[in-house]
């Protein structure tokens, strides 16, 4: 792990220099932290922490005024993870997934074939980025990403394996982290399932200022239901990228 650790970092710092313009989440991030006091954050889907993070170069400029809990599934991620936030005295990382109460079968491409995966957005990226990033619960979503970079003998069937995990609401982590009570940022990235995460989130309740949630997977139909809700919970949502942004007034 240590090479791969190495490209991380490298990786890290070159997004922290500024290369591309902030995004609407960033900007709103910001926003918050000028507001003042402490800013909760729940990562559901934090991967590596780093490659293609929305938060980690917000996170790391802003250590002591931010708490951060972050949610990943994939045991295997869970010390990658740890290590990316070494830095960070205001954090908890547990190995769940979000959603309705009980287990969740997650899609996953297996260990064995990940040499055998051509993937040109990840050609500088350590070897288990690209396929742990595309984890999901709709096993569509994952087979249409493998036919498009498995390059191997197996039937594209065999490709993709199952694993059970624990899911939890979003209330329930909160309550497991023992961290904070109050939540202002949800980021939400989880191949095809945001929407899914979202209704398991108790957003009526628990009020967060920011929702940043990956729209590109669910759909017109989906995204278009899943924006209506939040729209009727007092949100303006905004479109960007892949991304969708949904903000609440402090009122």
């Amino acid at each position: 792990m240590q090479s791969s650790w190495a490209t991380v970092v490298s990786l890290m710092f070159g997004r922290a220099k500024g290369k591309r313009p902030p995004s609407p989440f960033h900007l709103a991030l910001e926003a918050l932290i000028r507001e003042g006091g402490m800013v909760n954050v729940l990562q559901v889907g934090a991967n590596d922490g780093v490659i293609n993070d929305p938060l980690h170069p917000f996170l790391r400029a802003h250590p002591d005024r931010t708490q951060v809990i972050l949610i990943e599934p994939q045991a295997e991620l869970i010390p990658v993870l740890a290590q990316a936030y070494a830095f960070h005295p205001r954090k908890a990382i547990l190995q769940l997934a979000v959603g309705s109460a009980g287990a969740l079968v997650l899609h996953q491409v297996r260990k064995d074939c990940w040499p055998d995966l051509v993937v040109p957005y990840a050609r500088n990226w350590p070897i288990y980025r690209a396929p742990t990033g595309v984890t999901s619960g709709r096993r569509e979503t994952l087979l249409a990403w493998v036919k498009q970079h498995y390059r191997g003998s197996l039937p594209l069937d065999e490709v993709i394996e199952t694993v059970e995990v624990e899911a939890v609401t979003s209330t329930e982590a909160l309550t497991r982290a023992s961290l904070f009570d109050r939540l202002d940022v949800l980021q939400i990235d989880v191949e095809g399932c945001d929407d899914l995460v979202i209704r398991a989130s108790d957003i009526a309740g628990l009020k967060p200022r920011l929702i940043n949630f990956e729209a590109a997977h669910l759909g017109p139909e989906r995204y278009a239901s899943i924006r209506a809700e939040l729209e009727g919970l007092g949100y303006r949502i905004e479109r960007y990228g892949l991304d969708c942004l949904a903000r609440r007034s402090a009122a």
